[in-house]
């Protein structure tokens, strides 16, 4: 008994050592490639849960991929031009976005830009795939998720034609016909008797299963036959007529290359082809025969009926419509437009859908998509890494494509995944290592990186958890307007609480500073291992905070009490009680005092690079109350919105409470604050650094915020509308690209206090090529504005994106963009007075100068705030520039001389 439970126990932790965390995310990632692959839910009319796995399996690649690159490129590229010369995959990818491109651009497709979109989607995964996780093991990993979702379909198929019922709730209907889902298992009412999976149909699955025993006789090294035998037995069960023809193209290279007689192997070669095409004349001419032996594999040849037609004609159908427009095509949407209007006037017996990929790309992208044919027939047949056999190339890569013509495969991952893998391994491998043969630095991953303990795996464990954090806040976010709209039921009381948020978010900007001031000042004690100096800091900034919040909680609810609140938010007496509007607005103005103090631990975190644990602080907090919006159940607005703010200020403080006690009274109590260091000197000093920060914050929110008020009172409110309709993609990006400069801003910090030169070079080059990055990404946004609108508007809504005011906000975000970074990288110098002067004389000349704009050229409409912001600006950024390189240069100097001093 004893022996049998440590056996258990050793198997347990194999399993455990081999699902590690790579491992469990390459399975995760593979399975989520299956999913986008013919999945049943995904080929309902609803199109929206197809396109949110697309992009989220897109996303997940990404991160994969971005983990495995190695950190030190562009030092390998600047040693080794051949670097910069695009590989073939890469080359591909280009071709079929340029074609796509052409071909929306060409036919005028703006309104269908989302269906674009997804097969962009696929390119994109495919193309990063093959670079993410090899293709031994995709090949591995694709093998094994196919068997367990053979096994199940086997058993419950075993079940389900034993008992005669369908498994599972009918809850949707597919083609006309009602599908059952059980654990991902689909049976329809038109293939109870046949084998499905979670694909769409039989035939589908008959491809997947083709494919993995493919990949099992052909391409492993040690065959697992019981994978085999179960792919065999699943394959059976469909019933494919196309899936036992195919199984022969897979079988005979297998047995031929276990022939040990050369001779055999080589008449077997030469004649194989022709007596399949044989087999296939025989099949056809004596199908009626076939058909009374096996009705349910040879009946739809025998009758020649739709499913077979429509295999037969589909090609010539869309080879038609590809030469009515060969070059640019006639596009996604007007392609399946011309088929349907074909297929109903000449063949509306003989043809159902469109099943041919190669032909069916062709006439959507014009003469460029070939390039999705052209890839396997070029990767598989060219491999000689694999080392196989010419006659198992060809077979498989013949399988590939009839596979891909039987059924149309566009819009599947795998199958635009398969041809990227083999151009990659056929061609790219071999060029990237005659290209890097010569390069002798060390070079690690950048999942290297992040578990390092030195100052880059610091700056690269913030970046990626806190864009991790903004990406769950954005997700977050999406549920906030429902979620309180179905807690108040009532849009006036809703839009009370709306505006005491604002009112407090206005109030929190006035913290005077403090918190950033600290933030630098402490940067600086802790590089140096100055404990008692951080903590006469911490101290004083906590006291100062105490008094400020103080001061401006007793002038709130002073102002609270004296206010005609019916009249300043304009609710109903009859609807919400005007006592418990003031009580809530009092309890939540409350939560200010305490946040202006306990927030300062965030500061404290980000002067210990700790910057994930800064922004999900907020995170916790956020959630906490939409939870409890969720789930919390009132009868009357009056105790809604009283509840509501009493938890506000409970689930807002706590987060910063705890996260206080627990840092102060552990990892940091060398700096906890305490009234004894407490002193008016360290104040001032904090203050005066703080005051100039929230010149900088004051000046730089009323230039970006004071937009949408003039344009209101010098145009007209519907202007607004559109303002926030062109600017809102370009937005979302700077306030992306300044959580990097946050984090770069108190690294830069670091570095400055450490007088390590080479890091803050690092630090600044860093910075500004992720800038010209996103630089890049707002050209593709402003490239694809009127699509991107269409899509996010819908058609009542959408605008007609007028060029030259899209390169205007494009021009004014990009100096926006690079302003902030070198802002950011100035603030890590303390070097704020010149930032303080340019941005304050920006702030003064705004209106002045749009009033002289728009009195000498009254043609301009909303459009001159953006062309001001443009000019001014450009100055600030030449200042923040010409102080930068001379801040650098400074530091340069202190480094040379501290290293003399060390020297003599």
């Amino acid at each position: 008994m004893t022996r049998a439970i440590n056996r258990i126990a050793i198997n347990i932790k194999f399993f455990l050592k081999k699902m590690c965390v790579p491992n469990v995310v390459d399975y995760f990632l593979v399975l989520l490639c299956l999913l986008c692959s013919g999945y049943a839910i995904f080929t309902t009319s609803n199109t929206t849960p197809r396109t949110i796995m697309a992009v989220v399996t897109c996303l997940l690649i990404l991160a994969r991929y971005v983990l495995s690159i190695k950190v030190n490129s562009f030092k390998r590229i600047k040693n080794n031009k051949k670097l910069l010369i695009p590989l073939p995959t890469i080359i591909c990818f280009f071709v079929i976005g340029i074609s796509a491109v052409i071909t929306l651009f060409v036919n005028k497709e703006s309104s269908y830009f989302i269906s674009y979109v997804y097969y962009g989607v696929l390119v994109i995964s495919a193309c990063f795939l093959c670079r993410a996780i090899s293709l031994k093991r995709f090949i591995n990993i694709f093998c094994n998720i196919l068997f367990v979702f053979s096994v199940t379909a086997l058993i419950l198929f075993g079940i389900q034609q034993i008992i005669r019922i369908p498994l599972g709730i009918s809850f949707f209907e597919l083609n006309n016909s009602i599908c059952s889902n059980f654990f991902f298992i689909f049976f329809q009412n038109i293939y109870l008797n046949r084998l499905q999976s979670i694909f769409w149909e039989p035939g589908v699955y008959a491809s997947f299963l083709i494919i993995a025993l493919s990949f099992e006789l052909l391409f492993k090294k040690n065959n697992n036959w019981f994978h085999i035998i179960v792919f065999l037995l699943s394959l059976i069960f469909t019933f494919s007529t196309a899936g036992y023809l195919l199984l022969i193209l897979v079988f005979v290279p297998f047995l031929t290359r276990k022939t040990k007689n050369d001779t055999i192997q080589s008449i077997i070669k030469f004649s194989f082809f022709p007596l399949l095409i044989l087999l296939v004349v025989l099949i056809i001419s004596f199908s009626n025969q076939l058909a009374t032996l096996f009705p349910t594999i040879f009946e739809k040849i025998a009758n020649q009926n739709s499913s077979f037609s429509t295999r037969l004609l589909s090609p010539q159908i869309d080879f038609k419509i590809f030469m009515e427009k060969p070059f640019a095509g006639w596009g996604i949407h007007g392609a399946n437009e011309r088929y349907l209007d074909i297929i109903t006037s000449d063949y509306s017996l003989s043809v159902d859908s469109q099943t041919s990929t190669t032909a069916g790309l062709l006439a959507k992208f014009g003469f460029l998509g070939i390039v999705f044919t052209a890839m396997p027939i070029v990767g598989i047949i060219g491999n000689k890494n694999l080392k196989l056999p010419l006659f198992d190339l060809i077979c498989f890569a013949l399988v590939f494509l009839l596979i891909t013509n039987k059924e149309p495969h566009s819009n599947m991952l795998i199958s635009w995944a398969i041809p990227f893998y083999f151009v990659y391994e056929t061609f790219d491998k071999p060029i990237i290592q005659r290209r890097e043969i010569n390069q002798e630095s060390e070079t690690h991953s950048l999942l290297v990186v992040l578990k390092g303990k030195n100052d880059e795996g610091v700056v690269a464990r913030n970046t990626v958890m806190s864009f991790g954090l903004k990406g769950v806040a954005l997700l977050i976010g999406l549920f906030t307007i429902p979620v309180y709209s179905s807690y108040f039921s009532n849009d006036s009381t809703y839009g009370i609480w709306l505006t005491f948020l604002s009112i407090i978010t206005w109030v929190m900007t006035f913290d005077l500073g403090f918190g950033n001031g600290m933030k630098n000042k402490l940067i600086d004690c802790l590089s140096k291992n100055d404990y008692e100096r951080g903590k006469r800091i911490v101290s004083s900034t906590y006291v100062s905070s105490m008094i400020i919040g103080s001061i401006i909680l007793s002038i709130g609810l002073l102002v609270i009490n004296s206010l005609n609140l019916i009249k300043v938010f304009n609710f109903d007496t009859s609807t919400i009680s005007p006592f418990f509007v003031r009580i809530s607005f009092c309890i939540t103005f409350s939560t200010i005092a305490l946040e202006f103090i306990l927030k300062n631990i965030c500061h404290v975190f980000q002067a210990h690079q700790k910057h994930f644990l800064s922004n999900l602080l907020p995170l916790i907090a956020n959630v906490s109350l939409l939870l409890f919006a969720l789930f919390a159940k009132f009868n009357t607005p009056s105790e809604k919105i009283l509840a509501l703010s009493i938890a506000y200020c409970v689930i807002t403080i706590l987060p910063y409470l705890l996260s206080s006690v627990i840092a102060f009274a552990g990892p940091l109590k060398r700096i906890s604050p305490s009234f004894k260091y407490a002193s008016f000197a360290t104040s001032k000093s904090v203050i005066s650094l703080g005051l100039l920060f929230f010149l900088v914050q004051i000046a730089l929110l009323f230039l970006n915020s004071i937009d949408q008020i003039l344009i209101s009172s010098l145009f007209s409110s519907e202007s607004v509308v559109f303002y926030t309709k062109y600017s809102k993609f370009f937005t979302v990006i700077v306030s992306v690209s300044n959580i990097f400069n946050g984090i770069i801003w108190t690294s830069l910090c670091k570095s400055v206090a450490d007088k390590n030169y080479r890091q803050l070079i690092n630090r600044v080059r860093t910075l500004l090529l992720f800038d010209v990055a996103v630089s890049f990404l707002c050209v593709i946004i402003a490239i694809f504005m009127q699509p991107l609108l269409d899509v996010w508007l819908g058609a009542s809504n959408t605008i007609n994106a007028n060029t030259f005011i899209v390169i205007i906000i494009l021009l004014f975000t990009i100096e926006n963009i690079f302003l902030s970074s070198t802002g950011s990288l100035l603030n890590g110098f303390q070097c704020l007075i010149p930032q303080a002067i340019s941005i304050g004389c920006a702030a003064t000349l705004k209106i002045p100068a749009i009033l002289l704009i728009k009195h000498f050229i009254p043609s301009l409409s909303w459009e001159v705030i953006y062309i001001i912001d443009c000019f001014l600006w450009i100055p600030m950024l030449i200042v923040n520039i010409a102080f930068l390189i001379k801040n650098i240069r400074k530091a340069k100097i202190e480094v040379q001389e501290c290293q003399k001093s060390q020297i003599e």
